[in-house]
């Protein structure tokens, strides 16, 4: 069989916004069976309407550290942030500034964070992507990392670390 486990730390953002204030919930820590544990995860959104028509927001989500494949995949300070701003001529500005993963250490060893859209392959293990942007009309998700599973008792799964989204309604 295959494991499904869907968000685990999610605020979600009040369609009214949040009136300027940063909303923040957190986990100490999470298991996913056959893979490992998320420690530290927090989502904060932040939503402003003006009345000119304008609107502006943030979400961002983050994990402490991930404790993958037993131990022997660690990953340190995964964040993933969208911002979106719809302007009072109807324009949007999206962007993923702020996503980033500290380290990433494979048995010990440090490895180089990949570029955006490149993978990080280890072999018999997992193929790893950073910063997965996906802008649709009105707003913008970001998957600081998307793990792909390769190993057997992971079922050829497929993990996202650090997912924000955002959309700004065109009313």
């Amino acid at each position: 069989g295959s494991i499904k486990s869907g968000p685990t730390t999610v605020k979600l953002m009040p369609c009214t916004g949040t009136r300027g204030q940063l909303l923040t919930i957190s986990t100490a820590s999470d298991s996913i069976p056959t893979i490992g544990t998320l420690h530290g995860q927090h989502s904060s959104v932040k939503g402003v309407h003006h009345k000119n028509g304008s609107a502006s927001g943030l979400t961002r989500n983050k994990v402490d550290k991930a404790h993958l494949v037993g131990g022997a995949l660690v990953i340190s300070n995964i964040r993933a942030v969208a911002h979106v701003t719809k302007t009072a001529g109807g324009n949007w500005l999206k962007s993923a500034a702020g996503t980033k993963v500290g380290k990433i250490k494979f048995n010990g060893q440090t490895l180089a964070t990949p570029e955006p859209g490149k993978p990080l392959t280890i072999p018999g293990v997992a193929i790893i992507f950073y910063k997965d942007v996906h802008k649709g009309k009105y707003g913008l998700a970001v998957n600081a990392l998307t793990i792909k599973w390769l190993y057997q008792a992971a079922g050829h799964s497929t993990m996202l670390l650090g997912h924000a989204q955002l959309k700004i309604s065109p009313k």
